[in-house]
Order: structure tokens, then C-alpha cells, then sequence
């Protein structure tokens, strides 16, 4: 995803809440398939998540962090 106001191409917090609120499948795709390999992007999706309730975005980008982490409680409850 390029970010409009970002300068990097990693997937820093500010880059996961810019695809949250305006990324579209294949940016999620991105985001999803990498998290699926990396714990520490999952617990920053979902800390973004939490933090910004993007409609809609936020409940998904949850559950799919859940779906890919069973195993990783979500403390949040």
C-alpha cells in the first residue's frame, strides 16, 4: 500500500490505521499475510485496532488477528 503521508513501505503502526481506514482488499491481503508469519505485526494490528474504531475495519482487522492467533488471548476483554 502507499501510504499518502508515509514515507516507508513497512508496516509501522501509523501504516497499519491508514490501511484500516482507507486500505482495500489486496492492501489487507498484504497486511493479513505478513501478520500471519509475524506475532509482534498481529499485536500491532490489534493494538491499532483497539485504539482506532475505524467502522466495520476494526471488528474485522480483530477477529482476523484472533483467527491467525488462537493461541494469543485478547487481553482487551
Amino acid at each position: 500500500m502507499i501510504h499518502r503521508h508515509l514515507t516507508t513501505s513497512e508496516w509501522t503502526r501509523a501504516a497499519i490505521d491508514s490501511a484500516l481506514e482507507y486500505g482495500d482488499l489486496s492492501d489487507w491481503q498484504g497486511l493479513f499475510a505478513q501478520a500471519r508469519t509475524d506475532r509482534a505485526l498481529a499485536e500491532a494490528v490489534r493494538a491499532v485496532a483497539r485504539a482506532h474504531r475505524v467502522p466495520g475495519s476494526s471488528v474485522m482487522a480483530l477477529q482476523l488477528v484472533q483467527s491467525l492467533w488462537p493461541e494469543t488471548p485478547d487481553r482487551s476483554r
